[in-house]
């Protein structure tokens, strides 16, 4: 009975530690596609519906979806955007790959930008770093430029040279 009890806390505990770097969709206006890491097709998204990190999300013409975070962050997608969830691990670590469009991120909790603790949002021309705050990033495939606009806080945009932000602005509320 002790070894079904162990099992049981074991696997428990151990699935609330994966759910912790995974989300859902809280709100989905379409359209709006996703696709779990490694597969090829993308499936119509739902409300409620499970994304993890690896995953990706692309919104159509009018399409807009609100992901929460098993951590309370919010990932806000807007019109004809695409976003990968790069990595997001224990509410540490969390890289957003916008290849394009615009994302607003409402991020909770309080990550000090360094290598073990940090949430960014890269684009292909730069990376934006943030300690806890509200913020949109949006990122132009076709003209390669990102703009980032701080509602509350503070969020460092740069390029990343390893671990480290290199040419790196500090973009305040406004």
């Amino acid at each position: 009975m002790v070894r079904l009890l162990i099992i049981f806390v074991a696997f428990f505990f151990g699935m609330q530690t994966y759910a912790a770097d995974c989300g859902r969709f809280a709100v989905v206006k379409q359209p709006v596609k996703w696709k779990k890491q490694g597969k090829k097709k993308y499936k119509k998204a739902t409300k409620n519906k499970q994304i993890c990190q690896g995953d990706a999300v692309k919104t159509g013409p009018n399409g807009r979806v609100k992901i929460v975070m098993d951590d309370k962050n919010e990932i806000n997608v807007s019109p004809n955007s695409e976003l990968i969830i790069e990595s997001y691990k224990d509410g540490k670590k969390a890289v957003l790959n916008v290849l394009n469009g615009k994302v607003r991120s409402d991020v909770n909790n309080k990550y000090n930008n360094s290598q073990s603790s940090h949430f960014r949002v890269k684009t292909k021309s730069a990376v934006a770093g943030v300690r806890g705050t509200q913020f949109l990033t949006s990122f132009n495939a076709r003209t390669n430029q990102i703009r980032v606009t701080t509602f509350e806080g503070k969020v460092e945009v740069g390029q990343m040279n390893g671990g480290s932000f290199i040419s790196k602005v500090t973009v305040n509320p406004g």
